[in-house]
């Protein structure tokens, strides 16, 4: 029997030891200013076009899998400064997680923890670590075999 992408990242986001408690610690807050390269919404993962601009990420493209820059917490108008989370832990009062599940990137950078088996790729931002929190920790994406 073969194992989901989904299913072995989750046992290893999952088994996290408290080095990693610690480093999350250490890393929370850890955000960087961007410059957007499309109008951007709050709390979308984006991807790095060049070095100084971001546009929302897809599973479905190699290209922004590849370079995943964070999870956006500001809306930005296209040319506008935005910020984008590369670590840390985030609330919202609209969000309704499952705990202890993965946080993956879905279509045009959406935070969803429904994983598509059509997606070309697998891109885990963070877990939920209640109804209304999540812990960013970018990891590099899980490729699905064709």
């Amino acid at each position: 029997m073969a194992l989901s992408p989904w299913w072995l990242w989750r046992q290893r986001a999952l088994g996290l030891d408290t080095d990693f408690v610690q480093e999350t610690v250490v890393a929370e807050g850890e955000q960087v200013t961007l410059e957007a390269a499309e109008t951007l919404s709050a709390l979308r993962v984006v991807f790095y076009v060049t070095q100084e601009t971001v546009a929302y990420a897809d599973p479905s493209s190699a290209r922004a899998s590849r370079s995943i820059a964070g999870v956006t917490t500001t809306a930005a108008m296209s040319g506008a400064d935005v910020t984008v989370a590369r670590g840390g832990w985030f609330s919202d009062n609209s969000w309704n997680w499952a705990v202890g599940e993965l946080i993956l990137c879905g279509v045009d950078g959406a935070l969803t923890q429904t994983w598509d088996p059509g997606w070309d790729n697998v891109i885990p931002v963070g877990i939920a670590v209640d109804t209304d929190k999540m812990l960013v920790r970018l990891q590099e994406p899980i490729v699905q075999a064709g």
